[in-house]
């Protein structure tokens, strides 16, 4: 800043010190800072903190800081960039409100605060999410909003709707906290990571990963926040989990290059221990399985869940459940790769145990009825398929509020069974059947296409696929 804009600044923030009195404490202030505007903010909000002191006692506050070693205090960035001045500046102003919040007494004390300046220091500077904020502190909301405005009324942090912390505070909170914790900063990443592992947890069970479609814009908004946070960790257990769960949500999102770089690093990191945590490995073996077959690398996705599949039936006693996920996995993968009848075996597999429960999940089932609808279908079983769909598609039906994407799937896959069945009677000379037959696919394909017009006009995949089934059942019905 200019000699004029670095006063007015620091004006600005305490009206009663325009008089002539004060201009040469305030100029030393502002040449002390090296003229940088972050640094004067910080003075200025310092200036402004009550009980108020003079210039000179900011000033003389500031030329007698011990501020420690300044090559680590903002190691990211060099003299050069900043200056030397500058440096030791952003150091000392920020110190003198940093140390307000920490001594007890004072009008200012606020520990809390200084928790959420060291939680946002590993953050991406921009939009960081309170909620993420109050699940790392352990603070009730409304104690971090009031901590959060404490930061901001010292032009610490910005604050909206989110708050946000610049680049050069970030560092300089790190190298304090390395000052103190050295280089695995804890406790600060250390509740960072639980708050995102438990952020990005997988639904435990099925029948939660509808709920979890509302999490989703919370979730994306922490994923840069995680980003950076793995970026600054130490490698470790927590570290290879939080890419796991990460792998999951990516993979959700179609990111599927970022989803394969995070589950890649998981694994890595697992099968470098000694003892191998081998239920972990096999978790994200089956997570990779299902970003390969995203991926269209079929032969990687059936080789990752075959291990997982072998490491859970050898188990005693066995995790049925989760094998039963796991046989369900496969017979995707299967049918893509052309097995349908291995496919099928798989899929029964599932259906049975889930069958033989005492209070099965109804929600698993209908998934898993749906999926061997569109297998028996493809190997010809039209009766099969169809009864199949309809246990599927009655159930999502039956359900306040009702799964609408589930549901607008399900009417496509009977669409496309539909259409089979109809060009089968033709053939066969049914031609009532026929017609009867085209005309459910068509109140199918239309029902499904109506909803992702009205709801999810963005889904060029799904749309795709709706609007092919749709012109299938258009070809067939002509007899193209």
């Amino acid at each position: 800043m200019s000699a004029e804009d670095a006063r007015a600044l620091l004006v600005a923030a305490r009206p009663d010190l325009k008089a002539s009195v004060h201009a040469g404490a305030l100029d030393a202030i502002a040449v002390h800072l090296g003229y940088h505007a972050l640094a004067l903010a910080y003075a200025a909000a310092a200036l402004a903190r009550r009980p108020l002191k003079t210039p000179q006692a900011i000033l003389t506050s500031m030329t007698e800081a011990d501020i420690g070693d300044k090559a680590n205090i903002l190691s990211e960035f060099t003299e050069q960039d900043l200056g030397i001045s500058s440096k030791g500046g952003l150091a000392q102003s920020l110190g003198l409100l940093l140390d307000e919040l920490t001594e007890a007494g004072s009008e200012g004390h606020d520990p809390l605060a200084l928790t959420l300046a060291n939680l946002m220091a590993f953050c991406n500077p921009a939009a960081i999410p309170v909620n993420l904020l109050v699940a790392a502190s352990g603070a009730p909301e409304a104690t971090v909003d009031k901590s959060l405005r404490a930061l901001h009324q010292r032009s610490i942090i910005t604050l909206s709707y989110a708050a946000g912390m610049h680049r050069l505070t970030q560092s300089l909170l790190r190298g304090r906290l390395k000052q103190h914790s050295g280089p695995g900063f804890q406790p600060t990443l250390a509740r960072l990571l639980t708050a995102l592992i438990d952020l990005f947890r997988w639904p435990g069970s099925p029948a939660e990963e509808l709920l979890d479609h509302t999490k989703t814009p919370v979730r994306v908004a922490t994923l840069p926040h995680a980003e950076s946070v793995l970026a600054h960790a130490p490698t470790s257990a927590e570290i290879a989990r939080l890419h796991a769960e990460m792998a999951h949500r990516l993979k959700e999102l179609g990111q599927l290059v970022s989803a394969t770089t995070h589950i890649n690093a998981s694994i890595a990191w697992n099968e470098a221990q000694s003892p191998r945590n081998e239920r972990d490995l096999a978790s994200c073996y089956a997570s990779r399985a299902k970003i390969r077959l995203d991926r269209g690398d079929l032969a990687g996705a059936d080789d990752d869940i075959k291990k997982s599949i072998d490491w859970f039936a050898d188990q005693s006693p066995c995790d049925e459940r989760s094998l039963a996920l796991l046989y369900a996995s496969r017979a995707s993968i299967r049918q893509l790769r052309g097995d349908l009848a291995g496919a099928e075996a798989d899929i029964k597999k599932s259906i049975d145990w889930e069958e033989s429960q005492t209070l099965p999940n109804e929600r698993g089932l209908a998934i898993y009825y749906a999926s061997r609808a569109s297998i028996r279908q493809n190997r010809g079983d039209l009766a099969g398929a169809e009864a199949d769909i309809k246990k599927s598609i009655d159930w999502y039906e039956a359900q306040s509020p009702r799964d609408e994407p589930s549901l607008a799937i399900g009417y496509t896959t009977r669409a496309g069974i539909r259409r089979d069945v109809a060009s089968r009677a033709r053939t066969a000379g049914d031609a009532a059947a026929a017609t009867a037959g085209f005309k459910a696919a068509r109140a199918d394909i239309d029902a499904a296409l109506t909803w992702y017009l009205a709801n999810q006009p963005s889904d060029e995949r799904a749309l795709a696929i709706v609007h092919k089934t749709k012109a299938s059942i258009d070809a067939a019905e002509r007899g193209d």
